[in-house]
């Protein structure tokens, strides 16, 4: 269940049919910016207003990579690259 949920947004996120978006993960917010890059933040609220930590940029196969690495480490097997 939670590997076809993963499969599903990772999908969304490396299909090269959607431009930009944004993916909110529980910790971490994956903002595509075009076909190739991301950038990757930390979001919270405080006092109602969003505030945004730690920004950086990732081309796509490097987050691939590490978004890869992640999983095999919680145990899943992803087949993208």
């Amino acid at each position: 269940m939670i590997k076809s949920i993963m499969m599903e947004s990772l999908t969304s996120i490396w299909s090269g049919n959607i431009r930009c978006g944004e993916y909110e993960g529980n910790q971490f917010v994956i903002q595509k910016v075009d076909k190739d890059n991301f950038i990757l933040f930390e979001e919270y609220v405080i006092d109602g207003k969003r505030e945004v930590h730690n920004a950086f940029s990732l081309n796509k196969s490097k987050l691939m990579k590490y978004i890869n690495d992640y999983a095999h480490v919680q145990g899943f097997s992803l087949k993208y690259k």
